[in-house]
């Protein structure tokens, strides 16, 4: 009865939280590879008496509130739900907007289609309404107070796989130009990743792979969908250590920033299964990166230079 109430708490408050939206696309004819049965919309909406599916195709941004002293900067929020969902009502609309609000973060959450498009990677759909998402975001810099070149996306579970997405593969386009607004640039300038889902080849699919989490990291390999191109940006990659949803996918991607020097840190969390964890560690992380502004070649020189571990400092990113 008490987790209940708790719950209908939290679903309270998130619904006091809600945004002013955003259509990503201009018509739901104009979505690249439409599919009927997908949604935009998140679980206390599409949960609540009376919702009709056909009412909520349009993928959407939700604006949240200005924070009350801008850093300059902006997080996108990212629920996960395997795909199948964007469940994470609370994480986003109460603990993430409250964090990164009392920080000076314009925020805003993405809400992408679900479920999963027929005959397509678990991701696609998704990824393609995320590469959309970053350009809306920073064409409306300048309207909303940020740096266009100070954008960082948080993401858990298949939220975690697409922030991954996000991070790593500005580059390869997912879908062909809808309007003006896909000339803009999709990368971002820094990334928390939360227990990301299939970020291992095994687990490419969509499923749960907890076989992996036994498995030496040379019998692994990372899921081929990340480019780890040119554009990819630092990275805070935050896993329980029991997660079937194997750790080895994040302490892989991390691998790959430090072959590309490429600053990032990994958190494993001894004895937790799968979950948020590590959000003022993560803060920290995006304290510590002097600058996410100007091109990933420049950071990656200073990183090398420097050579050693960074002491916190005042941030161009975000508040401290």
């Amino acid at each position: 009865m008490k987790k209940t109430i708790l719950t209908a708490v939290a679903f309270a408050c998130a619904a006091a939280f809600a945004g002013e939206r955003q259509a990503l696309w201009p018509s739901v004819e104009k979505i690249p590879d439409f599919q009927e049965h997908q949604i935009g919309a998140m679980t206390d909406e599409s949960g609540a008496a009376g919702f009709v599916a056909a009412e909520h195709r349009m993928p959407y941004l939700e604006w949240f509130e200005p924070p009350a002293n801008p850093n300059g900067a902006c997080m996108i929020l990212v629920s996960g739900g395997s795909y199948r969902s964007c469940c994470d009502v609370n994480l986003v609309k109460n603990i993430w907007r409250r964090r990164f609000s009392e920080l000076g973060y314009v925020c805003v959450n993405l809400v992408y289609r679900t479920p999963r498009a027929e005959n397509r990677p678990c991701y696609w759909s998704a990824w393609q309404d995320g590469q959309r998402a970053v350009r809306l975001v920073r064409d409306a810099a300048a309207k909303r107070g940020f740096d266009p070149e100070r954008i960082g996306v948080i993401g858990m579970s298949a939220g975690g796989h697409l922030t991954t997405m996000l991070a790593t593969s500005a580059l390869t386009a997912s879908y062909a130009k809808v309007d003006g607004i896909d000339d803009i640039p999709c990368h971002i300038n820094i990334a928390v990743c939360g227990a990301p889902a299939y970020n291992t080849q095994t687990a490419a699919a969509g499923i749960a792979r907890p076989e992996d989490g036994t498995l030496l990291l040379d019998g692994l390999k990372v899921n081929d969908c990340f480019a780890f191109d040119e554009k990819t940006c630092p990275i805070s990659f935050h896993h329980g250590g029991i997660d079937p949803y194997t750790p080895n996918g994040s302490t892989l991607c991390y691998r790959e920033l430090r072959k590309r020097k490429i600053p990032g840190e990994l958190h494993l969390y001894a004895d937790c299964s799968h979950g948020a964890f590590g959000l003022e560690r993560a803060v920290e992380f995006m304290r510590q990166m002097n600058s996410t502004a100007g091109s990933a070649k420049r950071r990656n020189a200073e990183f090398t230079r420097e050579n050693t571990r960074r002491k916190p400092s005042a941030s161009s990113f975000g508040a401290v």
